[in-house]
């Protein structure tokens, strides 16, 4: 098991410019660097205060677990309803410049139908003993 995130983002010191970030959600599972300026400065400090104080009051921001968006209040399609819409797409995309359907409109939703339930015979083996 992971280790849990720390709550209060942590003062830190960046090497490569010398100065003070911290590290935010960004309520989207990820994290966000904030350079706050010269690491131990009182500016940076300040900085640090505002930013925690701003992280406080964006429920979103600490809980570091992004909330699912769903546009749709409809709930979300079955596979039936996917595999449907494709294959209409497919009978009207998959098609001739005369108008008539080509074979892969047409393979797709015949081999649809036989996922699940398929009677055709196994393919043999070759034996042990060859003739």
């Amino acid at each position: 098991m992971s280790r849990p995130r720390n709550a209060v983002p942590v003062y830190r010191f960046h090497k490569p410019t010398g100065q003070a970030y911290v590290r935010l959600p960004d309520g989207t599972g990820g994290r966000q660097m904030v350079y706050l300026g010269g690491f131990d400065s009182p500016e940076s400090k300040a900085a640090y205060e505002r930013v925690l104080a701003e992280a406080r009051t964006q429920p979103t921001a600490t809980s570091g677990v992004a909330e699912p968006v769903n546009a749709d209040p409809t709930p979300a399609s079955t596979v039936n309803e996917v595999l449907l819409a494709f294959l209409r797409h497919a009978a009207q995309h998959y098609r001739r410049p005369d108008g008539t359907t080509t074979t892969s409109s047409s393979s797709s939703s015949s081999s649809a139908g036989r996922s699940a339930n398929s009677t055709a015979t196994p393919r043999r083996t070759p034996s042990a003993r060859w003739p």
